[in-house]
């Protein structure tokens, strides 16, 4: 028998024996403790609380549960427009200082500038390979 309807025969149960209509026959013995539970409960809501609550009270449930609004400017626009203004100007500065760079070449041969690139590239390869290669290894050693 699945949660619900369970939960249905308990509640008919109650109703039926709240209603003066006992059933034939004791409901199952596993559903017994239940069904005491229920008892308890709908007990419970017959009797009068003895509080009320403030008048304002609903009012004041609304506020707290409403959500605020996200604050998109100040949590995404604003930081997604400052990285992307550092980038550019990052991207800028490096671009202009290596074309400065490469303008003290202007007596070699193009071919020597790409071998010079080339050559560049692989040792920045290089080097990189080397620091993320010891670190992630420094970081995976098992203690014995």
């Amino acid at each position: 028998m699945n949660e619900d309807t369970r939960n249905r025969h308990l509640q008919d149960s109650l109703e039926h024996e709240r209603n003066g209509e006992l059933l034939s026959g004791k409901p199952p013995h596993d559903l017994s403790a239940d069904l005491a539970a229920y008892r308890t409960v709908f007990a419970a809501l017959d009797e009068t609380p003895g509080f009320s609550l403030p008048k304002d009270f609903a009012d004041r449930m609304v506020v707290a549960l409403t959500p605020e609004p996200f604050p998109w400017f100040e949590r995404v626009l604003l930081p997604l427009a400052v990285t992307a203004l550092t980038v550019a100007t990052l991207v800028f500065a490096i671009s202009a200082a290596i074309i400065q760079w490469a303008d003290s070449f202007r007596g070699l041969p193009t071919e020597h500038l790409d071998l010079l690139g080339v050559v560049m590239l692989i040792a920045a390869g290089v080097w990189l390979k080397e620091r993320f290669t010891r670190r992630t290894q420094s970081h995976h050693t098992v203690a014995s």
